[in-house]
């Protein structure tokens, strides 16, 4: 007579099939994580990208500065730098020598015996401007979109002012310089725009920036109100790698 043989009894293991679902699910999130940035890695473009950028477009001061702007010509233009940590992430400094200002217009209150008198004042100001900005992009096969954004530290340079005023009561000024002009002010950058990367490791670059003034950086000759710079521009780049 065969012998009966027991089975053996294996103990579930509560530390193995006891874990709660919220837990299980965790646990898949952090797999599904690490595999996404493993596979990320593995696409990476790495590398430091250098060479230069030129932007053209409309600058003004902040509308709380000055009432009845005409905006002035921005140009603007020098040296570029991007690090890109992989496809789709990089950090991105620039060195600009940027012309910006504006015009305005604006009237003097007359008294008993002298009417009023209107007048046009233009401010030109010339900085170097450093954006520190990340860069967030989207897309493949060389072709992408992308957003950017951070602080610039700009330093002026030169700041002049003229009045134009529209009799002759009051002598016409030109070329003034601008009293109290501080010598460096702080902006925030942000933009968008697209990329285009070549087999010659090349990188090509179209972007819309704004730049918008967080300091103030003088009072203005008529009113005394507080000037506040900003500009939007157009901009071409071009580096290697």
């Amino acid at each position: 007579m065969a012998e009966q043989c027991n089975k053996p009894e294996f103990k579930k293991n509560p530390y193995i099939y006891d874990i709660p679902i919220p837990e299980k699910r965790m646990r898949n999130i952090v797999t599904a994580f690490a595999v996404l940035c493993l596979s990320l890695g593995l696409k990476a473009q790495k590398g430091f990208y250098y060479g230069g950028l030129f932007g053209i477009g409309q600058a003004s001061f902040n509308s709380s500065s000055l009432a009845n702007q005409s905006n002035l010509l921005m140009i603007g233009g020098g040296v570029a730098g991007t690090y890109q940590f992989n496809n789709y992430f990089g950090l991105t400094v620039n060195g600009l020598v940027v012309s910006k200002g504006t015009s305005a217009t604006g009237t003097v209150p007359g008294t008993i015996f002298n009417p009023d008198e209107d007048y046009e004042e233009t401010y030109r100001l010339l900085y170097a401007e450093v954006p520190l900005m990340a860069k967030l992009r989207y897309g493949g096969r060389g072709f992408y979109g992308k957003i950017f954004g951070g602080p610039s530290f700009n330093f002026n340079l030169s700041g002049t002012y003229d009045i134009d005023y529209k009799n002759s009561t009051n002598k016409d000024m030109s070329g003034q310089k601008i009293n109290g002009l501080k010598v460096m002010e702080t902006a925030l950058v942000y933009g968008a725009g697209i990329e285009v990367e070549t087999s010659a490791a090349g990188l090509y670059s179209l972007e819309f920036r704004m730049s918008q003034g967080l300091s103030g950086i003088a009072k203005t000759v008529m009113g005394g109100n507080e000037i506040k710079n900003e500009y939007f521009s157009i901009c071409l780049g071009w580096s290697l790698n």
